[in-house]
């Protein structure tokens, strides 16, 4: 389901409620999320699970090639990440999904 068919589908769940009013809400709720998840905060979605940002220092060092002259090392950069833990419900629902559609899956990865 893409933003569009989402917002379709939140507006008809509330009756009265039209699709541009729907798309407002989708859209600020998101932004609110976005702000917290910027601020450092533990974000949780209702039915999904919680959702937090951490910035991790990367180890080592990397050889940059900066003046095509001679190779200089330098400290790596800082790597954002984002970190969810699911839902038991979510977990549950997805493994059902994933049994039902197991051979052909796009779900199945290696690793």
């Amino acid at each position: 389901m893409n933003h569009t068919e989402r917002i379709i589908h939140v507006s008809r769940q509330v009756r009265g409620l039209t699709r541009e009013h729907a798309r407002q809400a989708v859209e600020l709720y998101l932004e609110s999320v976005a702000n917290e998840l910027a601020q450092g905060d533990l974000v949780t979605l209702p039915n999904v699970g919680r959702l937090h940002v951490v910035i991790r220092q990367n180890g080592g060092r990397i050889i940059a090639d900066i003046t095509a002259k001679q190779p200089q090392l330098r400290k790596p950069g800082d790597r954002v990440q984002g970190c969810w833990r699911l839902s038991d419900d979510l977990k549950t629902q997805c493994r059902r999904s994933f049994d039902s559609a197991k051979s052909g899956s796009s779900w199945l990865q290696s690793g």
